[in-house]
């Protein structure tokens, strides 16, 4: 995992879209179904929760905006309160972690359009229910991948 974005004296952060043409065949609207079925479980619902809410700052942003760390903290319920240990900074950490974000330098996050399909590790993760929704999921073209 890359250096993660910390709280620095500065509440803001610049957001940038990490655009990968692979994975932006492949991948999801983070507000797709797709990313609620079978991404929370990995995310967790406060990573999550962030993913979309980045996914709507770039609809009216497509070339990337600022982020108010204590503004979104808020607006997702994770509380004003900074540190690196606040449950705000954790999610931020786990969009690193799961390689949905990567910290490029001078408080600037890339953050994926798309969320790609989970990878094999993550889908032994999943109960063998939901592992047989997955692969069904991906053979029929005709579920949306792109929408919610």
């Amino acid at each position: 995992m890359s250096a993660a974005v910390q709280p620095t004296s500065q509440p803001v952060i610049r957001v940038l879209p990490w655009m990968e043409p692979d994975a932006d065949t492949q991948g999801f609207d983070p507000r797709a179904d797709y990313v609620e079925h079978f991404w929370l479980g990995i995310l967790g619902p406060s990573t999550t929760l962030l993913c979309r809410y980045i996914a709507r700052e770039f609809d009216r942003s497509p070339a990337g905006f600022e982020l108010d760390l204590y503004e979104c903290a808020q607006a997702l319920g994770l509380g004003g309160r900074g540190g690196k240990h606040s449950p705000f900074m954790r999610a931020l950490r786990r969009l690193q972690q799961f390689g949905l974000a990567r910290d490029i330098g001078n408080d600037t996050l890339e953050v994926r359009v798309h969320v790609p399909p989970l990878n094999h590790h993550q889908l032994n993760r999943l109960s063998p229910r939901l592992q047989a929704l997955h692969h069904q999921r991906l053979q029929h073209p005709s579920h949306p991948r792109n929408t919610s």
